[in-house]
């Protein structure tokens, strides 16, 4: 699997080769993401992980007129837990004998300040989402600065600070900041990288000034663009040496990456050695194979595979070496139709795709020769390999190396806004770089099974009521509160975590918005069982256990779905959210939330636009808006309407509009 030392391509090649920022990565998406921001400024950096470093790799760090500072990154692990990665020694030996600057944020903050002599140990709660800093001081915050939002994700805290550190900013958890001048050294709790984070570009801009190097804004205008060049020279001299199978979802990382890929070979002449292939899993939105034929009419050639059998009746066996790698003992995969997990249906649709592949390329060794080598070309982007090699999921495209002649992965230096501009920048529909995003695996990750063995009353559910009321809110008073069978996927700090869906019901049928970020913020933080929260703006009866069905109606649950979706999106703008709204995400679970109604809750699930001005989906570290808090009108009254609009026409039991303010993910099957 990629490390994710290659998540960013070195300076030499896109930037001025004789300095840059190295960014230490301590395995997690979040080195991508900040190297990606400088990116944005146009300040070169290099990614590298933290036990990775070789000779050559000190050579450069101790050159001044190179290396001009050091960003020590986040991670998913606890500082003090076995296996835990260090601040490499020589790091600190170079800031110390040469006065290389240093800026460490989140886990690089606490694993910097063991390494001098600090203490890290577990906070009262999690600190998870938008918190309000106390800003004492130092070089990092604004002069009139008292209180900055800033995105945190994480349970442990610096308790104590090393020798000659200040203190310069605090939480409600503890320390949140801190520096030592002298040695040009700085620590950030917070992910100064996130959209949420008042002033986190003003860091970077900072930081860069700190470490001599000024922001170019010719390298930011060409930053996507240089990065894509070093894949179009892999892709000609791919084609030049066999042939490439490309296999498109009708997602955006797909439709760009083809489009790229066949402008580059049609360029070179070389347009004869690929074919493009749009695969039809059964389980895509309705208006997917209209977004393919716009890129058909765009003048790509793209050949459709039906593989709907294949991908939701068909058990698939893997090789012993597939099972081996994939850590199974039973080496036949369920059909689609009987996935009991999310990490199963992405087993399934990765290798229902690499048979599709091995079939196709079977039959181009047949029409070109069997000694050619083909290779399968996907949109895996950034984000992908970072949350695959830190195993907060698996996800479909990835892990099948070994099973081809080799992949290529175009877009794997992008992260999903960064793509998004690829595609306007290449001509496409709005219609296609714009698109809503959507779990690989299409809908089928968004079908979600009750637990029959699920009980109300366990100990989550008295913390949760617990937290509620000790939070102090007057409102709480107006509100039903359940829990659900249904359970989710959510990420705490850098690692993915199960937890099940918590709805929470006005009685008065007024919802307080001002107030529900809050709420969801104390019941993340507080409950560590908690996955999801949501408000159910039509009501519920509280208290009645959840209906265990447990009937296997995947396929149906699909289609309807789908339907579902079409109506949601035509109705969201209509009322005038297109422009304000980046996401929108909707998930069916087969649970009922009122006794006697059909057996199927929709949850939905809105994202904006971040601070950075871009979308803020390319971080697992994003934010849910509040509407009320944002400034939409009417939203209480709109959400029932469409809450209403849906339940008559459609069998569905119920309506949640998902209110977690924690890193982002749909609701899944767990």
């Amino acid at each position: 699997m990629p490390s994710t030392t290659e998540l960013l391509p070195p300076p030499t090649q896109t930037f001025n080769p004789e300095e840059r920022i190295v960014i230490i990565d301590f395995i997690s998406q979040l080195a991508g993401v900040i190297a990606a921001r400088y990116g944005e400024i146009g300040v070169p950096t290099e990614v590298v992980r933290y036990d990775a470093i070789t000779p050559e790799h000190m050579e450069r760090f101790s050159d001044p007129k190179r290396t001009k500072g050091f960003w020590l990154a986040g991670s998913k692990h606890n500082v003090n837990g076995p296996g835990a990665p260090q601040v490499p020694a020589e790091i600190i030996e170079i800031n110390e004998k040469l006065g290389t600057p240093i800026m460490a944020s989140c886990y690089g903050g606490q694993a910097l300040a063991v390494a001098l002599g600090g203490t890290v140990e577990n906070g009262a709660k999690h600190e998870l989402g938008r918190t309000k800093v106390d800003i004492l001081g130092g070089a990092f915050f604004l002069d009139d600065t008292k209180v900055e939002d800033m995105l945190m994700s994480h349970k442990q805290v610096v308790t104590v600070v090393p020798v000659e550190a200040d203190i310069t900013a605090t939480s409600p958890v503890g320390i949140a900041g801190w520096e030592i001048i002298r040695r040009k050294i700085f620590a950030q709790q917070g992910h100064v990288e996130a959209p949420l984070t008042t002033h986190g570009k003003r860091f970077f801009l900072q930081f860069a000034e700190i470490c001599n190097i000024t922001p170019s804004q010719e390298a930011a205008d060409n930053y996507i663009e240089d990065i894509l060049s070093q894949s179009d020279a892999e892709i000609l001299q791919k084609a030049q040496d066999g042939f490439i199978q490309v296999f498109l979802s009708g997602g955006v990382d797909s439709s760009v990456g083809a489009e790229r890929t066949f402008r580059i070979l049609k360029a070179a002449g070389l347009e004869h050695k690929a074919r493009f292939s749009y695969i039809d899993t059964g389980t895509m939105r309705d208006n997917d194979l209209a977004s393919i034929a716009e890129l058909i009419a765009h003048g790509l050639p793209i050949q459709i595979f039906d593989e709907s059998e294949l991908f939701i009746n068909t058990e698939i066996t893997l090789t012993d070496e597939e099972a081996k790698r994939e850590k199974l003992v039973n080496p036949v995969l369920p059909s689609l139709e009987n996935a009991e997990s999310a990490h199963q249906v992405r087993l399934i649709s990765r290798y229902a795709f690499l048979r599709v592949h091995q079939r196709e390329a079977q039959k181009i060794r047949d029409e070109f020769g069997a000694d050619i080598k083909v290779f399968l070309l996907m949109g895996t982007n950034a984000a992908d390999i970072a949350e695959s090699e830190a195993e907060i999921k698996a996800h479909h495209n990835q892990g099948i190396e070994e099973s081809t002649d080799g992949v290529i992965l175009p877009l794997k230096f992008l992260f999903k806004g960064q793509i998004r501009q690829a595609g306007e920048k290449a001509g496409l529909s709005e219609s296609i770089y714009k698109r809503q995003p959507f779990p690989g695996p299409a809908e089928s990750i968004r079908v979600v099974p009750s637990i029959p063995e699920f009980r109300l009353g366990t100990r989550a559910f008295t913390e949760a009521e617990d937290a509620l009321h000790e939070y102090g809110s007057n409102s709480l008073r107006d509100f039903n509160f359940t829990m659900t069978p249904d359970r989710t996927r959510a990420v705490r700090g850098d690692e993915g975590s199960d937890g099940y869906s918590v709805i929470l019901s006005p009685k008065n049928g007024i919802i307080p918005w001002s107030e529900m970020a809050d709420i969801s913020r104390e019941l993340g933080n507080e409950v560590i069982q908690i996955g999801r929260v949501g408000i159910a703006p039509l009501g519920f009866d509280a208290g009645i256990p959840r209906r265990h069905v447990g009937i296997r109606r995947t396929k149906e649950m699909f289609a309807l779905l789908r339907q579902i979706e079409t109506t949601k999106d035509n109705w969201l703008l209509e009322q005038g959210f297109e422009e304000e709204l980046s996401q929108h995400f909707m998930a069916l679970t087969d649970s009922s939330l009122t006794a006697g109604k059909p057996e199927t809750t929709a949850w939905l699930r809105l994202f904006q636009s971040g601070g950075w001005g871009k979308s803020n989906e390319d971080m697992m570290t994003g934010i849910v808006p509040f509407p009320g808090v944002n400034g939409f009108k009417d939203f209480d009254r709109d959400l029932k309407v469409l809450a209403n609009m849906m339940m008559k026409a459609y069998k569905i039991g119920g309506f949640v509009f998902d209110i977690t303010e924690k890193p982002f993910g749909t609701v899944e099957r767990i």
